[in-house]
């Protein structure tokens, strides 16, 4: 536990520390509340993060028109500009990951899987309860290319 505080606290990016403790927070609180319905919240959060959020910041950052200090366009060669995705409960793969996520987390919490963890429809109708963030960029600066100077 020291270690792994230390290395939080370590963390020079604030937006980054906060992120981790959040994160921390979240499960301390689906720990506590041995929920299966928050294992499942947390696993439709964490596909809105990873597969929306942080894409719509990556293009933010770099619009699809961005040019390097170079003056060549940064989504070109080999890189090719993502696309944000959306959950959609109808997508195998969206739930695939979502379910998959949410078992997981509630195995390593010690939370018991309910009956109908593997019903889709019952899991359907719980995830269109979880409300996700709408997307709002953040002050970041990303590294470019080689010559960028940022960490």
């Amino acid at each position: 536990r020291k270690a792994f505080l230390a290395g939080i606290m370590s963390e020079s990016n604030m937006a980054a520390k906060r992120a981790k403790v959040e994160g921390v927070l979240k499960v301390l609180d689906a720990a506590g509340s041995h929920s299966y319905n928050k294992c499942l919240k947390i696993a439709k959060e964490t596909f809105h993060e990873l597969f929306y959020t942080n894409i719509s910041q990556l293009l933010h950052n770099f619009p699809r028109d961005h040019v390097t200090s170079s003056g060549a366009l940064f989504w070109s060669g080999e890189k090719r500009p993502p696309t944000p995705i959306t959950f959609d409960a109808n997508d195998p793969l969206h739930m695939q990951f979502v379910l998959a996520t949410a078992h997981v987390t509630a195995e390593s919490l010690g939370i018991p899987l309910p009956e109908d963890s593997k019903d889709l429809d019952t899991v359907k109708a719980y995830l269109e309860t979880v409300t996700l963030p709408e997307f709002r960029p953040k002050k970041v600066r990303i590294k470019a290319d080689e010559n960028d100077k940022v960490e």
